[in-house]
C-alpha cells in the first residue's frame, strides 16, 4: 500500500473563529446547520452552501455562547461547477 499523500486525519484545517450577537445567525445564514435553536448540542457538521444552494465547503463548527469556531474540512475547487 503506497501512502505518498497524508491521511485525512492527519492534515491540517483551517480554524475560524466569529465572535459577537449576530455571529450564530450569520453562519446560520450561510449554512445547512441548525445553529440558531441548537439545543444540548454544541458541535455541529454542516455544509457551507454558496447564495445559489450549491455546496461550497464541508465544516464542523463549534457552538458557544457568543462565539462560534469552525474548522473546513474540504472545499469544492473553485473550477468545478
Amino acid at each position: 500500500m503506497n501512502l505518498s499523500k497524508p491521511l485525512l486525519w492527519d492534515a491540517t484545517f483551517p480554524l475560524f473563529r466569529l465572535k459577537g450577537e449576530g455571529s450564530r445567525r450569520y453562519l446560520h445564514e450561510q449554512t445547512t446547520a441548525e445553529i440558531l435553536n441548537p439545543g444540548q448540542v454544541d458541535f455541529v457538521r454542516a455544509c457551507w452552501l454558496s447564495p445559489t444552494g450549491r455546496q461550497k465547503a464541508l465544516l464542523e463548527i463549534k457552538l458557544q455562547d457568543q462565539e462560534l469556531e469552525f474548522k473546513i474540512l474540504a472545499r469544492r475547487n473553485k473550477y468545478l461547477s
